[in-house]
């Protein structure tokens, strides 16, 4: 709780810093400005500092990828023992919160380097703090343009709050809160799903589906601009401002442009440009499903553009198509990976002729079996009772 209400008073204060202007420091008497952006980071790596927690974590990390190259059982957590320890693993993930807040996403990543992202790390005790942790790690990937390693991080948590919204659900401002940040990462997800083609739990997919049944059918008739931005400005953190502008500066400033909105106008704008750039590979995809080879000029003809922009754009479309992928082992930090081809279809280009080769993705079907097992057994378990009701 203390973390949420930190969060709130840095944007709150970088608001009012945003719409006062530079001339604020002098009307706050000393000390007022506690939540002024450096101080805040000041604050946080002292506390992380002193504690020491990151060469704790990267010891227990360290065993860990030990046991696990050896095939022994993985040891249990033992480094949230005092109260210093405690308090530094959790600045941790206010460190990568403040920085995802200003759009320093490397930056977030690296804070939390050594802690080890898994069911059985300490931060799943605390489930708000388990779906905070994975919205703000996963739209860091999702902004770095780890698509893959953010699809991966959405998922689990929200398979994750579908379990617990059933036992946990009593009406408290936290439960509330989960609900909203998994209403905003399922968002996410589907404008993910369409245009990056992530592959998703059947279970997650259905649920999106029913939920955001509207948004989901604009998207596969087409991933406009408009659609994606209203997306994006509903799932994405409140940014802030770090700097407070002048007062030439909001002076000049469009009487229809909110400054304290700046932050978020900024990144939705590089968030789209991705956007546009990455359409071009289902527009590839459904290419090749009619064309094993085909020459530039004849793909050029049916695209309606030049050689030279087919050619630039089928390069873009090889670079976007490889991704860093973390492979989730135990022991692996978050800024560990490799670089992989995530798309379903690759191809090369010799001299003028263009060769598709498309990847047939296999279909896993142990969760669709596993679940109907599970929903049998209810199904017993009920019956049970009636069953001795008539026999009696």
């Amino acid at each position: 709780a203390n973390k949420e209400e930190a969060a709130r008073q840095i944007e709150a204060a970088s608001r009012r810093n945003v719409r006062h202007g530079a001339t604020l420091e002098d009307l706050l008497e000393g000390g007022a400005n506690i939540w002024e952006a450096r101080r805040v980071f000041e604050y946080l790596y002292e506390i992380v500092r002193k504690s020491k927690i990151n060469d704790t974590l990267g010891k227990y990390r360290k065993e860990i990828e030990k046991e696990a190259a050896a095939g022994n059982r993985l040891p249990a957590e033992n480094y949230t023992n005092s109260l210093a320890s405690t308090l530094g693993y959790f600045a941790l993930i206010c460190v990568l919160r403040a920085h995802v807040l200003v759009g320093n996403y490397s930056a977030g990543l690296q804070a939390i380097s050594e802690m080890e992202i898994s069911p059985r790390a300490y931060y799943t005790k605390i489930a708000p703090c388990h779906v905070t942790l994975a919205y703000y790690l996963g739209f860091a990937y999702l902004m770095l343009r780890r698509y893959h390693d953010a699809s991966r991080i959405f998922q689990s948590i929200l398979i994750f709050v579908n379990k617990t919204r059933n036992y946990l659900g009593s009406a408290t401002y936290q439960q509330d809160n989960m609900n909203k940040t998994a209403d905003k990462m399922s968002q996410i997800l589907m404008l993910m799903h369409i245009v990056h083609s992530a592959r998703l739990d059947e279970s997650v997919l259905q649920d999106i589906k029913q939920r955001h049944y509207e948004r989901y059918a604009k998207l596969q008739s087409g991933a406009e601009d408009d659609i994606c931005r209203e997306i994006f400005n509903f799932s994405c953190p409140k940014y802030i401002t770090v700097a407070a502008p002048t007062l030439e500066e909001l002076d000049s400033a469009p009487a229809d442009l909110v400054l304290h909105h700046e932050a978020t106008i900024l990144q939705t704008k590089l968030f789209l440009k991705e956007l546009r750039q990455q359409r071009l590979l289902p527009e590839l995809k459904s290419y090749a499903k009619l064309y094993n080879s085909i020459p530039l000029s004849k793909l050029a003809s049916v695209m309606g553009k030049t050689e030279e922009q087919v050619r630039a754009d089928l390069l873009c479309v090889k670079h976007k198509a490889r991704q860093m992928v973390n492979s989730a082992a135990p022991g692996q930090g978050v800024l560990s990976g490799e670089f992989v081809a995530v798309a379903d279809v690759d191809f090369y280009l010799e001299k003028d002729m263009i060769f598709v080769k498309g990847k047939q993705a296999s279909r896993n079907f142990v969760d669709t079996f596993v679940r109907s097992i599970n929903k049998l057994q209810d199904m017993i378990h009920n019956m049970q009772p009636a069953k001795r009701g008539v026999r009696a």
